[in-house]
Formats: C-alpha cells, structure tokens, sequence
C-alpha cells in the first residue's frame, strides 16, 4: 500500500484512540489484502497460475514486483523467488498453457436483442417525488430523451449515468443560463425597453453577476477571452432582442416563469425564460435559445418540436386548475396578471390567443408559432407548420409502452427519420450504454 496523501500511520493510530474513528493504516491495508490473497490460494484445487507483466509499454523489460518475496515465502522457496517466474512463451512440458486462437480477423457476432423488452411494471411511475408516493414530473428534456431512446430515457429515470469526472468547462448548458440571468434582470416586467446604449452598458455588469452565482471558475483570467466574447454577443443579441420587442409593441409580462400541470396524461414541469403580449391582447411564450435558427426552424417545420408547445398545455392546464379552485393564492403578481390576461381570453375577450417562440441568439431569430402579428420585425419567422404533431404521435406510443412495462429499442431508420426532422440525438451521447443498442432499420436486417 501506498502513503497516505493526508496523515502519517502514527497520526492515523492517535486519531483512532483520541476519538474513535478508525482510518485504515498501510499495516491494515496490507493485512486485509494478504487475507483475501490468502482466501484466494485457499481456494485453488489444483495449481494456481499467477501472471507477472515482464516487458512495459515501451517493450522494456521490467523487474519482478516486490510481491514476488510475499508469493515465494508462501510456497516455502524463499531463498531465489526469480526461480519462479517463467517465460510463458518458452513453455514446452505438460505444464506449457492453453493458448486462444487468433481472432482479430473474426467479426464479432450480431447482437441478438429483441425490439421490445418487457420488463414487468409500469416505467412511469419509477422516479418518485419527494413523498416517495407520487410519480416525479417529467421535463421537456427527459421527454426529448424518451422522443429518441426510450432506454436512455429508463437510465436517466433510474440515475444509471455516467459519473466521469471532469474538469469545469464552458459548455451550452452555462452560456445558456448566463444568457437568461442578463436577459431576465435587463428586459423586466411593467418597465420600458432598454435602449442600446443602456444595453452595452449594463450587459457586463450582469453577465460579472451571473458568472459568480452560476459558474465561479469562469472568474479566473484563464476564461478572459471567453468572458469578453459572451459579453459581445450577449450585447449584440439583447439589441436585436430590443428591436424585436419594439417592432412588435410586445410587453413584457413575467419572465422565468415554472410551469406545472398535466400533459399527455401525466405531471410535466418546465420553466418559460419569458411570456410577451402584443398590442391586440395576444400572448406569446418564449423560450431563449443561444443556438442557430437552423435546426429548430427545422424540427419545428417537420413537427418534431416539443418544448414551447408542452409549456402551452402546462399553461392552459394550470389555467382549469386555478379556475376551478377560484384562486390563484400563492403566485407571484406577474403570474396572476397572466393568468386574468388567460382567463379574460377563456371567457371570449375578442383577439386574446396564446402563441410560442423561440428566441435563437445566435443568429437573432424569433421562430413564431400560433400567430400572425401585424407588425413583424425583419428578424421574426412564422411558422405555419404544425410544429410538435410527429413528436406528440411518437411520445404516446411511447408512454402507452412503458405503462405496460414495455421499453422499445430503436433503430437506425427511426433515428434517421428524426434526425433529418432536425431532433439532435442528445440522449445517445449522454449515455454510451443506449448508444450500443440501437437497432438496424427493417431494410438492413438482412
């Protein structure tokens, strides 16, 4: 055993008796290991073998480990132990070993999996709430796994993930949530727009602010370059975004709102980065996204799209539970507001209709769903398309099989199909293990 990094042996020992906490010392780790090599002899029947690497990776040839004296004082051969070791590829007698055939060139049999695997209970209900009763609400991102891999969906549900470690980085998921912490503090409810100005001077200042509540290490000079890049095109994006809002008269009405309610028969949760409304009453959901307007314009055009669409079903089933409790105790002013804006438009206030968007920040697009304003801004697309059919009609089959305790496997045709619908396989990457079992598409069986 090695040194211990953090106490010495007669430091380890003083602990033990001046406060009871048993460390394990090199002489306890060394006893405990030779017990179980011991267990382990004791165990063989015949002979035992024991494999000792000559040559390193380099090809050097490498001297005995000191274990060799250990192994040696147990056979009673103490006085030369090298006389032990012998050079497997010299071995001749009845005691030369099995050798397995070459089979680099031999393909690997096909993985023989069924496309459905039964499993026996209801895989909705897996994950529990903090009660250990009810079933946890699902996420957009949970379902966007389920969309694709109903078993990287399973291993997320059951926490079977992968644990690597890995130094702190700048990844979507940090610039994202940096992006929404200054887009939320600088385009506020019930005051007006900034201006540009106000804009370059004030983005800096929150981005600092976002950096030290949502990622610290971002604070060393080693991530100056980055900081300054985020702070252009943050700038850069809050203007376009400024100009967006200005050109359609949009208010802005309440940001970061969480959702909660039922969607496709079961609790869903989600968060809106900001809810607008429009000169006519109309209202719009949106959610920021520090991407291209690329592959979203094409997942929502193909019927793919998920998330804007499930926050509008969250919205309209919180609407029914606060009409039919009479109250909307407990939310926050903005929220309420929102909610008599909801139910003015249930009781037929003429022009009220509740739309979705997505705000790419990349590129400075508004991707408009569910409705047509008068006013459009050069930067704002309305798409006509259906937007989360496909993904809707895929996740029911979906659900329906895993509340018979059916997971199905995918293959590589079904894949395909979203993928060219512009869904980006997320859950395959997040998990190698889903990965491995994806099976052929019907015309490669063969």
């Amino acid at each position: 055993p090695g040194l211990s990094s953090v106490f010495l042996d007669s430091e380890i020992a003083r602990i033990q008796k001046a406060c009871g906490l048993d460390l394990p010392s090199r002489q306890d780790v060394l006893m405990r290991r030779l017990k179980i090599f011991q267990h382990q002899l004791m165990a063989v029947s015949g002979s035992v073998s024991i494999f000792v690497p000559c040559r390193d990776m380099a090809g050097k040839r490498m001297a005995p480990a000191a274990s060799l004296s250990l192994i040696a004082r147990c056979l009673g051969e103490a006085e030369d132990p090298e006389k032990l070791i012998v050079d497997a590829d010299l071995l001749e007698d009845e005691r030369a070993l099995p050798r397995a055939p070459e089979c680099k060139s031999v393909p690997m049999p096909a993985l023989l999996v069924p496309p459905v695997l039964t499993l026996g209970q209801d895989l909705m209900t897996l994950r529990k709430r903090s009660d250990g009763i009810t079933p946890a609400a699902q996420s957009p991102s949970r379902l966007d796994n389920l969309l694709v891999s109903p078993l990287a969906w399973l291993l997320n549900e059951l926490n079977v993930q992968d644990k690597s470690w890995a130094p702190e980085g700048l990844d979507a998921l940090i610039i994202g949530s940096l992006f929404h912490h200054v887009a939320e503090h600088l385009f506020r409810p019930a005051h007006p727009l900034p201006d540009d100005d106000m804009i370059a001077a004030r983005v800096p200042e929150l981005l600092d602010e976002g950096i030290r509540q949502i990622a610290p290490f971002l604070q060393s000079g080693t991530w100056l370059v980055e900081r300054q890049r985020m702070a252009r095109d943050f700038t850069s994006a809050a203007q376009t975004w400024r100009a967006t809002l200005h050109t359609l008269g949009a208010e802005i009405i309440a940001n970061e709102v969480p959702l909660q309610g039922e969607a496709l028969g079961m609790a869903c949760r989600g968060n809106a980065n900001s809810i607008l409304r429009l000169p006519d009453g109309s209202l719009i959901i949106v959610d920021h996204k520090t991407s291209g307007a690329k592959t979203r314009r094409q997942r929502m055009k193909s019927g793919w799209d998920l998330q804007v669409g499930l926050y509008r079903t969250l919205i309209g089933d919180m609407l029914k539970q606060a009409t039919r409790k009479g109250e909307t105790e407990g939310m926050a002013p903005e929220i309420k507001s929102l909610f008599a804006d909801l139910q003015s438009a249930g009781k037929g206030r003429k022009g009220t209709q509740l739309g979705v968007a997505y705000h790419t920040t990349r590129d400075h697009t508004l991707l408009l769903h569910g409705l047509s304003p008068s006013a459009l801004s050069p930067t704002t697309e309305v798409i006509e398309a259906d937007i989360g059919a496909a993904a809707i009609a895929r996740l029911q089959d979906e659900i329906a099989a895993l509340r018979r305790g059916e997971l199905h496997l995918p293959d590589a045709g079904q894949l395909k199909t979203m993928g060219d619908g512009g869904v980006v396989h997320y859950a395959l990457e997040a998990s190698p293990l889903a990965a491995t079992f994806i099976l052929p598409a019907p015309e490669e069986e063969a």
